[in-house]
């Protein structure tokens, strides 16, 4: 990028183009863009009848398993698996003293937040914890190999499929 305006001009005007030579060269590529537009957008024809049947062939990508969105604290077990754990347990701490999860995760989490998943994405363990919680219910610290969780359920989100007109 240019700091102003005059850096950007002087900068044009060092590659010898002027600014009558840029607004023409960007109304051709506005020129170009729209008339490969208009001529894809005419030839281009889905018969109804295809879409149909590629929907019906491809059913099950259109399905999607219960889900759950979640945020999450991580504290990774590192050299010292004690001072891991009270740390986690310091998050949990403030937590169930009222602090908003978000700024107990900025604290304290080393990870990125987990966000929405499927069944079958993680460890049976831990998916048999995030789906039988209640929205807005935070877990205990939850142990597993890399470290320590904590754990808050924002919404399940239901088994769908996506319809045909979507």
């Amino acid at each position: 990028g240019y700091r102003s305006e005059t850096a950007f001009l002087d900068a044009m005007i060092a590659e010898g183009a002027t600014p009558a030579d840029l607004h023409k060269k960007i109304a051709e590529q506005i020129k170009i863009r729209r008339t490969i537009e208009q001529e894809v957008r005419e030839k281009t024809y889905v018969n109804p009848q295809d879409v149909t049947a590629y929907y019906k062939e491809h059913f099950d990508e259109y399905s999607h398993p219960e889900r759950v969105s979640v945020d999450s604290i991580f504290v990774p077990k590192g050299k010292d698996e004690i001072q891991a754990k009270e740390k986690a347990e310091q998050a949990l701490a403030k937590l169930k003293s009222g602090a908003a999860f978000g700024d107990v995760a900025k604290e304290f989490s080393q990870g990125p937040n987990i966000g929405v998943v499927m069944k079958g994405q993680l460890l049976p363990i831990v998916e048999n914890i995030l789906f039988t919680m209640k929205e807005n219910a935070t877990s205990d610290i939850v142990e597993a190999a890399g470290g320590f969780y904590i754990f808050r359920v924002k919404e399940h989100l239901p088994e769908d499929i996506a319809q045909l007109e979507e």
